[in-house]
């Protein structure tokens, strides 16, 4: 993908980050878990709230719940 087509898809994201955001709250299983207002996830050997999936191993180190409005410099990690 060329840079200007990312950044079109980074806008789109934005655009839509309210959402994204409501989407934590749905389960898309059979079955329906919640952690207080969010989506109960499994987080290494215990489940935990969908924003709760962050730290020092995630980069960002907020994890799920990280913004997504992010530049070219979210794929650093990765190159």
């Amino acid at each position: 993908m060329s840079a200007i087509e990312i950044g079109k898809l980074h806008q789109s994201i934005v655009m839509h980050e309210a959402k994204f955001i409501k989407m934590r709250s749905h389960s898309y299983t059979v079955l329906v878990e919640d952690h207080k207002t969010e989506r109960y996830v499994s987080y290494a050997d215990k489940g935990t709230g969908f924003s709760m999936v962050a730290g020092t191993p995630f980069k960002p180190a907020e994890g799920l719940a990280a913004n997504l409005a992010k530049g070219a410099s979210a794929y650093k990690d990765i190159s």
